[in-house]
């Protein structure tokens, strides 16, 4: 090795800077343009994601008390145009016993009817299981329950914080989002695919 080499550690760490300072930089406030980009935006119908159904549009009577979830995409309803770029998008949408709604999750409900973001705040899988004993919300990842009645609140598992709810209204179209999500999408790892 000559005198005039480079260390293998040193070369590796110059070049990874040289390719992370060349990256471009959106910056944060920059907004999707393409409308399916978007998350759930206020005003937007709520319609089925599953095969079967997807596009239509979820009356409240869709729901019964104790069913599995629905899960749903955000829909502008001018343009038609579903918001489901992003999987963060995704909405799991059920009907709760009246009784059982806490007093901080009637102020997001419509006629018991209750929207949460489908994805884990550990580690970003979809939520995708439903216990019907306990009225709870299950992510098959790693292990995670959330009770739906009380803000989506951790019950088993250390996930760091509660499903961002979605605040609903009902319309004559049906069902509609009547505000953003209350916090932000997505795992504290970051993952979101």
């Amino acid at each position: 090795m000559s005198n005039q080499s480079v260390p293998r550690r040193t070369a590796l760490g110059f070049g990874a800077s040289a390719l992370i300072s060349t990256a471009p930089i959106q910056p944060a406030s920059a907004a999707p343009t393409d409308p399916a980009a978007l998350p759930p935006q206020t005003g937007d119908s709520l319609v089925f994601a599953a095969e079967a159904a997807a596009g239509g549009i979820i009356a409240p009577a869709d729901l019964a008390v104790g069913r599995k979830p629905i899960l749903a995409w955000a829909m502008e309803p001018g343009s038609r145009i579903v918001r489901n770029r992003f999987r963060t998008g995704q909405v799991l949408l059920m009907r709760l016993d009246a009784a059982d709604l806490s007093e901080a999750e009637v102020k997001f409900a419509a006629d018991d009817i209750v929207a949460f973001s489908a994805i884990c705040t550990h580690a970003g899988c979809l939520v995708s299981g439903w216990r019907p004993q306990e009225a709870r919300l299950f992510c098959p990842c790693h292990g995670w329950v959330y009770d739906p009645a009380s803000g989506a609140r951790v019950v088993g598992g250390p996930a760091p914080r509660p499903l961002p709810a979605l605040p609903l209204r009902i319309e004559s179209d049906g069902l509609m989002v009547a505000a953003p999500f209350t916090a932000r999408i997505g795992g504290y790892t970051g993952r979101t695919d």
